[in-house]
């Protein structure tokens, strides 16, 4: 019996449609990557019999994308669509085994995190003026906090005065993982915290 892929498409994204009540931008994503997909089978096989798709098939669909241009993350996202189309076809018995099960998502390029050059924060703080309005020294010591210790900003917005020693100058921090860790504090730092 053959099954195509576009019969299979239409009544998936109807069960979107209706019985799960998925978004119209949704919707049209899944109606993109299963048409891709589709058009892929067709150039590939000859043919688009949803019972003829296996594992290399996919593989090769990822490869194709891949020498395309698209990045790790557009392509997880038409994996993703495509696991979401074989578990519906799966749940409505329609094939015995989705051909995903061994396909993996692609792995992320790691982001490298950016930094401030020294000179550029010297410049900020020796052109701003700071007066002894209480908003003005806040944010100065925000900005010293997070430059002089190297905090998170998450940590920072965790941190409580009992976090905080201006005798041993260093503060306390909840990290990654709950893991608590102490940072020292520059003598300047130790000052503005007095002012503040």
């Amino acid at each position: 019996m053959v099954i195509f892929v576009a019969e299979m498409t239409t009544f998936f994204l109807h069960h979107l449609q209706f019985q799960k009540r998925t978004s119209r931008h949704t919707i049209l994503a899944y109606e993109n990557d299963l048409s891709q997909f589709e058009e892929f089978l067709k150039a590939a096989k000859s043919k688009d019999d949803i019972m003829l798709v296996n594992k290399n098939d996919i593989r090769s669909w990822i490869v194709k994308l891949s020498q395309s241009g698209l990045n790790a993350n557009s392509i997880n996202r038409k994996i993703s669509s495509l696991r979401a189309f074989f578990q519906f076809l799966l749940r409505e018995q329609k094939i015995t085994e989705s051909p995903l099960q061994a396909i993996k998502s692609l792995k992320k390029p790691k982001r490298l995190p950016v930094f401030i050059k020294e000179k550029n924060m010297e410049v900020l703080f020796e052109n701003s003026e700071i007066s002894s309005h209480f908003s003005d020294l806040r944010d100065r010591l925000v900005l010293e906090i997070l430059y002089g210790t190297g905090i998170r900003l998450s940590e920072l917005l965790g941190l409580t005065w009992q976090n905080i020693s201006l005798t041993e100058s260093k503060i306390l921090v909840l990290g990654k993982r709950n893991k608590e860790r102490g940072i020292p504090l520059h003598q300047n730092l130790v000052e503005l915290l007095k002012n503040y």
